[in-house]
């Protein structure tokens, strides 16, 4: 293994109108903006991309993701594995709605993003464990010649964040200051298997300095 690269979906309808509760979650779809952001992410890079083999690629089942992928698939070097996994889904927020949203966001905080039970939704501590028992699977076989030299995992914000969460070892205090990330942002960590470690070598966005 050499990288795990992760993106998070480019902009969707969901993201022009947060209010939007006409479609479930996952039939939401890409905007044109997205589908251009993903053309421009593509070409970007491209010519990086292009020196990769075996590659291994990861899809919560969301539609805005699955469109993603298709656009972006068209700059990675074949063969692929490809694999949809519902526990790198969008986190469920439940009974949330325009009225409640800002007190569920508050309670939210309060207990801690990692450790709140949405009302009639996920429950955050479960959601976190299943997504860092997929991690943990994708990169079981990191230092074998099984394993692929590149994983990619197409996501939404707050799983892309728990993913670094669990390759990069941030503590629960470092965790809450980690920003959401802009739709097509791409996070990528190698591996360094002399001394078995993941290290970032894109920044992690973070709403303010650790010191």
């Amino acid at each position: 293994l050499k990288s795990v690269f992760r993106i998070r979906h480019a902009e969707s309808l969901e993201d022009v109108d947060p209010t939007l509760h006409v479609v479930k979650d996952e039939e939401v779809p890409l905007t044109d903006q997205g589908k251009a952001q993903l053309l421009n992410l593509g070409e970007t890079w491209a010519t990086r991309f292009a020196s990769w083999e075996h590659v291994a690629v990861y899809l919560s089942p969301s539609k805005r993701v699955i469109e993603s992928w298709e656009i972006l698939s068209q700059y990675f070097p074949k063969p692929q594995t490809i694999e949809i996994d519902a526990r790198i889904r969008n986190l469920n927020w439940g009974n949330t709605n325009i009225e409640n949203r800002s007190q569920i966001e508050a309670e939210r905080y309060k207990a801690g993003v990692l450790k709140y039970q949405f009302p009639g939704g996920d429950n955050s501590p479960e959601y976190v464990h299943k997504i860092n028992q997929l991690v943990k699977k994708a990169v079981s076989n990191r230092k074998e010649e099984t394993s692929p030299e590149h994983i990619v995992m197409v996501t939404h914000g707050f799983p892309l964040r728990i993913i670094a969460r669990y390759l990069l070892h941030v503590s629960d205090a470092e965790f809450k200051w980690l920003r959401n990330p802009p739709n097509g942002y791409c996070l990528e960590i190698t591996y360094n298997i002399a001394n078995d470690r993941f290290v970032t070598t894109t920044p992690l966005l973070r709403m303010k300095p650790l010191h």
